[in-house]
């Protein structure tokens, strides 16, 4: 299944609390990338937005990869797990009954 994880700055944190956190969040989240369970990610700068899109069983398995993130750990990061699927309303593109005859 894949997933999309948006990770937001905590309320009442500052941009000097991250700092010390960049080179091992980053190794992490290289580590997740280089073994297939991160595919893509992403960076929104204003508002701060952090996506990532994790390849996953389930999302207890994304939760655990996210809590492996050094500023979560800190507490510098809320995050928001959304599950993806597919575009069922697409079918109707090829439902017959729904086309108009011609």
């Amino acid at each position: 299944m894949k997933f999309l994880a948006l990770l937001t700055p905590t309320a009442q944190r500052t941009l000097a609390e991250f700092g010390p956190y960049l080179v091992e969040e980053e190794q992490v989240v290289w580590e997740s990338y280089r073994t297939g369970s991160l595919r893509e990610f992403y960076f929104q700068p204003s508002p701060p937005v952090v996506s990532l899109v994790y390849e996953a069983e389930n999302a207890a398995a994304v939760d655990a990869e996210l809590d492996l993130l050094p500023m979560i750990k800190a507490g510098l990061l809320d995050r928001r797990v959304v599950q993806l699927g597919p575009w069922l309303p697409l079918e109707v593109v090829f439902d017959k009954q729904l086309m108009p005859s011609v």
